[in-house]
């Protein structure tokens, strides 16, 4: 199937909070503080870190308590474990009034932390990343990149061959095969004892699904690549989408990401189709969204803080994109219905009803049969929906929508005249 990349179908409104449906606040009891990061070890114990806090989690994120007492000032960025009872946490602290980086280790399970070392003053440890239980990796805010081999204990110095400025985030798709950005793109295929500079420019974030397909983010754009590095591909830019935090992607067609809008505040997207169109699943008018993270293809958290810290959460991939529940009417039946207005221009809807919880897939088609959009490629409960058709990028012309939800398949005809 041939697909437009030039689609680009934006629908930035609010996400449809529907029986816990889409992403909802998870209660934590901190909110004065702000969040940076976020660890799940497995679906129930997770950690978030933030200024002056280690929250721990035991019962997906139903409660929250704090595990990090000392007499240091620290903003934790990044937390990442060894194995279930080592666990790191890094960031800075105020050493007489000026930023030093320091390293917080917890040897049970993080219920009890302490400093194990700190690096010089004006640095501040950004990125914390274990490829396996001995071998890690700590990027720090200036000139340089620091290895573990036993699993923590101690930290060595990485020659990387050039200048290095901040970085912004390490990859490792499995113990051997690794990489890193910060200005350059970094790859390793050892482990990380030896690195070579690759293709592309540095980005904010990184996602891998396997060593060959990878995405990066940036101000403004995602970047794709097939072939482990050695040339990217750029699939969506949209210079609205600015301060670029984080990247997420559950396989090769479903990803998130968090960033910033000119026009609104914090906002968090998701594709189905590999990063072609991306779709608002929750925005605010103000603060910031840090970091995602999805414990399995359902379960996300998201961090950051608006007026307030907030920890979001789904447990259904973030509901439905381009869809809204219409009815609580439960059909007998599947059935897709006519588009209407037909003719349109440039939008429409289409109306569907899913008699049981089924995988949905509503895509249209041109007059050749090649697919043009991915309207819904969800797992839908029982109930009526709307789906909203934007043909602005589209010619004038006939067009095909093919309803897929187990056995059952429909498909009906709709016209743009512009």
């Amino acid at each position: 199937m041939i697909k437009t990349t030039q689609i680009v179908l934006l629908l930035l409104c609010n996400s449809i909070v529907f029986s816990q449906s889409g992403w909802f606040e998870l209660n934590h009891g901190y909110p004065s503080t702000y969040f940076t990061d976020i660890f799940f070890m497995n679906e129930n114990t997770g950690f978030v870190v933030g200024d002056g806090v280690i929250l721990k989690t035991t019962n997906a994120g139903q409660s929250w308590i704090n595990k990090y007492s000392s007499s240091d000032t620290v903003v934790f960025n990044c937390i990442d474990s060894v194995n279930s009872s080592v666990i790191f946490a890094v960031g800075e602290r105020r050493y007489y009034n000026f930023p030093q980086s320091v390293i917080y280790r917890s040897n049970d399970g993080g219920n009890n932390w302490f400093r194990q070392g700190e690096g010089s003053i004006f640095s501040i440890y950004r990125i914390i990343k274990f490829a396996n239980n001995y071998t890690g990796f700590l990027g720090p805010s200036v000139a340089s990149l620091s290895k573990t081999t036993d699993s923590g204990n101690n930290w060595e110095p990485v020659n990387l061959n050039t200048g290095l400025s901040t970085i912004s985030d390490i990859e490792f798709v499995n113990p051997s095969v690794g990489y890193l950005s910060y200005g350059f793109f970094f790859k390793t295929t050892d482990g990380g004892n030896n690195w070579a500079m690759t293709a592309g420019n540095g980005a904010y974030a990184l996602s891998f699904i396997d060593i060959n397909s990878g995405y990066q983010g940036g101000n403004g754009y995602i970047k794709r690549t097939t072939n482990g590095c050695v040339s990217w591909q750029l699939i969506f830019s949209n210079n609205e989408l600015l301060g670029f935090r984080d990247l997420c992607f559950t396989n090769y067609n479903t990803g998130y990401l968090v960033c910033l809008s000119n026009d609104s505040g914090p906002v968090l997207m998701k594709t189905i189709n590999g990063g072609y169109n991306w779709y608002s699943q929750y925005d605010s008018t103000n603060g910031e969204l840090r970091s995602i993270k999805f414990v399995n293809q359902n379960t996300g958290y998201a961090i950051g803080d608006f007026s307030h810290a907030v920890i979001l959460k789904t447990t259904d991939g973030g509901g439905p994109i381009g869809i809204q529940p219409i009815s609580n009417e439960m059909p007998n039946n599947f059935s897709l219905s006519q588009n209407y207005p037909n003719p349109f221009n440039p939008s429409t809807q289409i109306e569907i009803n899913i008699a049981k919880s089924r995988l949905v897939n509503l895509a249209i088609y041109d007059a050749l049969g090649r697919e043009i959009e991915i309207l819904v490629n969800e797992e839908l409960k029982p109930g009526v929906y709307k789906v909203d058709v934007d043909g602005t990028a589209l010619p004038s012309g006939t067009y095909f929508y093919r309803l897929q939800a187990g056995d059952y398949t429909e498909t009906k005809k709709m016209v743009l005249l512009k």
